[in-house]
């Protein structure tokens, strides 16, 4: 059966270049049962669930010289053993290791002739762990509705918009909850505000270590994209399998994320007060829910924030941050218990930085690609957003 693409998702499939592949990334740390996890039983759990997402099974076919939109067509050579695939890092693999494969694989544009998802089990993981890599194109998550366009001045200059290359550097930060829940309680702000506050002042002191002149006035321009649950995201199913939500919402608005400003907790309060004047007039995106593939409902939340910044004049901000919760008890896939999931989302057309993070266990997870190049200190980006949480913290006490 073919089906034609929208208007929208043709414009996403357009949007990709070599420099700027289009595809949703998502790494998740799991901890094997006794019995191990092996390529076999990803496999056939991969297999078991390809009926729910029919347009995993289907390519994408142009139509002679642009004169109408492409087309959905079942992939009649569909060979799962080319979308799942097994690596393994030479054992005891590190983190470190683990980021520079994400990174090589991220660089690379999907295959256009076959459908346009991958998944990798990477093995040889230290402290008997594995891991899971998926990336999946913007164009195959079925976003519903109108997407907010605001009208708005050209963002600022800074070194976050650059000519980008087509190599990548990934970097992750992993931190408790607690504290965005204790800054959250202190100020009577949301747990977002305190993350893009948190963000904001990793922003300035990278500016600083960089050398580039901060003054009182000086603001990075996010577009937000934010999701919402229309269910609890506790109730994310039982212990026993990962499921995933029926539909949710995604929320999108630009913010100046006030980096000039040296004081952390004035610093949440102008983001605070730009988040409610943004809640009294916010426009909603609906997004149905459909990668069950790897069953976690984030992953879906972070490719539509995708498509909605891709909607987005990219002269418009600086850089996208993407924001999106979690269930706060285990999941398990096929018996593996999933310790830790880290999103990444896509660079956009001359943007080197682009932050993902989802909550999940008790634990925030954040996410940074970057591009190679124009970003060779992504990890130092990295540390001070840790940095940037202990000075907030120790503000209010």
């Amino acid at each position: 059966m073919t089906s034609r693409m929208t208007a929208q998702d043709a414009s996403y499939y357009y949007l990709e270049t070599s420099n700027t592949p289009m595809h949703v990334g998502s790494l998740a740390i799991l901890e094997p049962p006794e019995g191990g996890l092996d390529y076999e039983s990803v496999l056939r759990l991969v297999e078991q669930r390809l009926p729910e997402v029919p347009r995993y099974r289907k390519k994408v076919r142009e139509v002679a010289f642009g004169l109408s939109r492409p087309v959905w067509v079942d992939d009649r050579d569909f060979d799962i053993t080319y979308h799942v695939r097994r690596s393994a890092l030479p054992k005891p693999g590190s983190d470190e290791q683990l980021h520079d494969l994400v990174a090589r694989l991220v660089s690379r544009p999907l295959d256009r002739t076959r459908p346009l998802w991958e998944m990798y089990l990477v093995e040889g993981l230290a402290n008997d762990r594995v891991a899971l890599f998926t990336k999946s194109h913007s164009a195959l998550v079925d976003a519903v509705g109108r997407i907010a366009r605001t009208a708005a001045q050209s963002a600022p200059e800074t070194p976050l918009n650059t000519q980008i290359s087509r190599s990548r550097r990934f970097s992750v930060v992993r931190s408790d909850l607690e504290p965005y829940r204790k800054i959250h309680s202190r100020y009577g702000c949301t747990i977002n505000d305190v993350v893009l506050a948190v963000l904001a002042g990793a922003l300035r002191y990278w500016l600083l270590s960089r050398g580039e002149p901060v003054t009182e006035a000086t603001v990075v321009r996010a577009m937000v994209p934010m999701s919402v649950y229309t269910q609890d995201p506790d109730d994310c199913g039982d212990n026993d399998t990962i499921q995933v939500h029926p539909q949710g919402e995604v929320s999108s608005f630009l913010l100046d994320l006030p980096v000039g400003e040296p004081n952390a907790v004035v610093r949440l309060s102008h983001i605070a007060h730009a988040g409610e004047a943004y809640s009294r007039q916010r426009r909603r995106v609906a997004a149905q829910t459909m990668v069950r593939l790897s069953g976690f409902a984030p992953a879906t939340m972070h490719a539509v924030g995708a498509r909605v910044a891709m909607g987005f004049s990219q002269r418009m901000f600086n850089l996208m941050i993407t924001n999106a919760p979690g269930p706060q008890h285990p999941l398990y896939l096929t018996g593996a218990r999933l310790l830790e999931i880290f999103p990444v989302s896509p660079l956009l057309k001359n943007q080197a930085l682009s932050i993902a993070l989802t909550s999940y266990d008790g634990k925030i997870y954040y996410g940074l690609n970057a591009d190679r190049d124009a970003m060779p200190d992504v990890d130092v980006a990295a540390t001070l957003i840790q940095e940037s949480l202990e000075e907030l913290t120790d503000a209010g006490r």
